[in-house]
């Protein structure tokens, strides 16, 4: 153990421990160690860019709950999920199955939508922008909730990101004198885990629509892409993100038609082809060319005319 610590450090040989099925004979090789080092800086590089993007923001700038985006909600919907699966599992000693769900969690859902989508808003929109305080509140509340879900088996980790957790005044001295977390409070929950479920659906098509693009070097990325979308029947109401959809799904452009002759997905039909507009240098977004306001797109024009008052 103490040659494992001496090359890993003791959280990972912890989360190794805690990963392994207990129930038969444990096995440890440095092929095995790797594996479990790799989903460490995966939990550790990702808190990073959390706090990261909390650095200018306090508890008094929190939004309220129902005053979030609906994307916003879900998010914290997710979250109430990873906290009941996880002490499910503790509840019945499994250990390497909580600690796969904070690792799924972590890559799935938090570092490969959510923060890919937000980057948009935390590092373009005005510094105090509404959106931008929302998108840090669902950011604190998951550094609050992570810090202590961690904490049980990461414990130096855990106490090294409180120590750089100062948006909270009112702290506790250590991350173990932290109250537990408890569930978040959101109205019509299982409605917005339902809806967005479904746009999770539509976004893997989309996503898997654009693979033609990158395969044949026709776009260098999704931010490149025009989608046409037209929706089926079932998922109809996600139509209501339209003005959303652009961001959410990290492209240049998202139309909306009604046309089944487009190539058919399992929740939609979609055509997908480079978008000949103009790059914004500061966002790197594109657009058409009336949407442009001199050299930066219209929004981040509007961001640097205050920044330069």
């Amino acid at each position: 153990p103490q040659d494992a610590i001496k090359q890993y450090g003791a959280d990972i040989l912890r989360l190794w421990a805690t990963s392994v099925a207990y129930q038969s004979d444990v096995r440890i090789s440095d092929e095995i160690m790797k594996q479990v080092a790799e989903g460490y800086r995966k939990i550790r590089n990702t808190m990073r860019f959390v706090l990261g993007n909390l650095n200018d923001f306090k508890a008094s700038d929190l939004v309220e709950i129902k005053d979030l985006p609906g994307v916003d909600q879900y998010m914290l919907a997710k979250l109430n999920e990873l906290m009941k699966a996880y002490d499910e599992a503790y509840a019945n000693y499994d250990f390497a199955t909580a600690n796969q769900e904070i690792l799924n969690y972590f890559t799935n859902t938090l570092s490969s939508f959510y923060m890919d989508f937000t980057k948009d808003i935390l590092y373009i929109e005005d510094a105090n922008s509404p959106r931008r305080r929302q998108v840090q509140t669902v950011l604190y509340h998951h550094a609050k909730t992570m810090m202590k879900l961690l904490s049980t088996v990461l414990v130096f980790t855990a106490e090294e990101l409180h120590d750089h957790f100062h948006c909270d005044e009112t702290k506790a001295e250590s991350i173990f004198l932290e109250p537990k977390y408890e569930l978040f409070d959101i109205e019509n929950e299982e409605e917005v885990l339902a809806y967005f479920s479904k746009f999770m659906e539509v976004r893997k098509d989309v996503l898997k629509s654009m693979e033609g693009l990158r395969n044949e070097k026709l776009i260098k990325s999704n931010m490149e892409t025009k989608v046409t979308l037209s929706l089926k029947d079932e998922y109809k109401d996600i139509a209501n993100l339209k003005d959303d959809l652009k961001q959410l799904f990290i492209v240049a452009k998202v139309e909306l038609v009604d046309d089944t002759t487009l190539e058919e997905y399992e929740t939609s039909y979609i055509k997908v082809e480079k978008f000949n507009g103009v790059q914004c240098p500061r966002c790197w977004n594109y657009f058409d060319e009336d949407e442009m306001n001199g050299e930066l797109c219209s929004r981040c024009a509007s961001v640097a005319h205050r920044v330069a008052e």
